[in-house]
């Protein structure tokens, strides 16, 4: 019986944090509408070079380290509420070690990518300066 219970609060808590990240996140959801900077035939490269900025924004910023904050407490929740179950505490410690590895590898990506183009075109790279460089 008390299995039971305790299953049934885990099922409660894990739907409780999924609806605080969509309440919590909304408003960086709605900005997401924001994504594409042009409609239709007044398109120019500039705003490909805008678009690729806001995706790696986004997914950085508003996807990946919430999703990472909501993961730390979740996994910080299953320590908390494992008693003295072992293979509980390993859960909840491998759902944060999987949390910060994938913010790292996001991160990570983000910095390879800066750093090849500054291989590539042997000075820091600043978007701007792409920009003003193709007369955005």
């Amino acid at each position: 019986m008390k299995s039971q219970n305790y299953l049934k609060f885990k099922i409660f808590a894990f739907y409780a944090v999924i609806f605080l990240f969509t309440i919590l996140n909304s408003p960086f959801m709605a900005s997401a509408a924001g994504l594409i900077p042009c409609e239709g035939a007044s398109c120019k490269f500039c705003d490909l070079l805008t678009l690729g900025e806001n995706i790696i924004n986004f997914a950085l910023y508003s996807v990946a380290i919430p999703l990472t904050v909501i993961f730390i407490i979740y996994g910080g929740f299953v320590i908390m509420i494992s008693r003295d179950s072992a293979s509980e505490l390993k859960r909840g410690g491998d759902v944060i070690k999987a949390a910060v590895i994938g913010l790292l590898i996001a991160l990570a990506a983000w910095l390879i990518i800066k750093e090849l183009l500054m291989l590539l075109t042997g000075q820091p790279f600043n978007p701007l300066e792409i920009r003003t460089a193709i007369h955005c």
